[in-house]
């Protein structure tokens, strides 16, 4: 990647919540993978598709697997970089998956 850095990337931090929003989350979100990065980003593509939620997914997810790897290492990137932030924010972070109740 030519030592790129995505961190001062406007369209990288969208959807991250902003440092003086952060106490007041009731939880940690998890830090994005290179998918979901990748379907934000193409979300805005169907914002005014006449499709549901489950369809414009759908859509997305078959766009992603025949993306080039060339452009699927650029989102792995980007998740990588999103996941050392996330652990410099919130340092004793650790996933517990929750039971359904």
């Amino acid at each position: 990647m030519n030592g790129q850095s995505f961190t001062n990337d406007s369209i990288f931090l969208e959807g991250i919540p902003e440092l003086h929003q952060i106490s007041q989350l009731e939880h940690i979100p998890r830090p994005r993978n290179a998918f979901i990065i990748y379907r934000h980003h193409q979300s805005i593509l169907f914002q005014d598709a006449p499709m549901t939620n489950q369809q414009k997914s759908k859509e997305i997810a078959k766009l992603w697997k025949s993306e080039l790897e060339s452009v699927r290492e650029i989102y792995h990137q980007m998740a990588e970089e999103e996941k050392q932030m996330h652990a410099e924010i919130y340092p004793h972070y650790q996933f517990r998956r929750r039971r359904k109740q």
